[in-house]
């Protein structure tokens, strides 16, 4: 399938199986700060994006479910300077991990564009 979706901010397509994860497709194309640790579980936190404004587990994403999705990855929050106004700190070793409970309290986020959640 042709997954035509916007990552930190920047138009994407991609071919890909419709079936492939979002972590995977993330990774695949040097968005590093999503990890893969939790095999399939959702239970780290370490794959946490932004989809539309709502935190998820990319892991647990399909690409289909993705389809012309807004997605913002820890990197790109940062890059935005949302981390760093909302007094989140990274930069200590985890180099980009981000966990939904720190996606969480950085809320709200429509001051940069992005819904908040209800």
């Amino acid at each position: 399938m042709k997954l035509n979706l916007t990552i930190n901010h920047i138009p994407r397509c991609y071919e890909t199986d419709p079936a492939k994860r979002l972590q995977e497709i993330l990774a695949e194309h040097g968005y590093n700060s999503v990890r893969d640790s939790d095999d399939f579980e959702g239970f780290c936190g370490s794959d946490t994006v932004l989809m539309n404004g709502e935190p998820v587990y990319s892991g647990l994403i399909p690409a289909a479910a993705a389809q012309n999705a807004k997605v913002v990855t820890a990197d790109g929050l940062r890059d935005l300077g949302v981390l760093a106004a909302k007094g989140v700190d990274l930069t200590d070793d985890r180099r980009g991990f981000l966990p939904v409970e720190q996606l969480q309290r950085i809320e709200p986020l429509a001051e940069f564009g992005y819904p908040h959640r209800n």
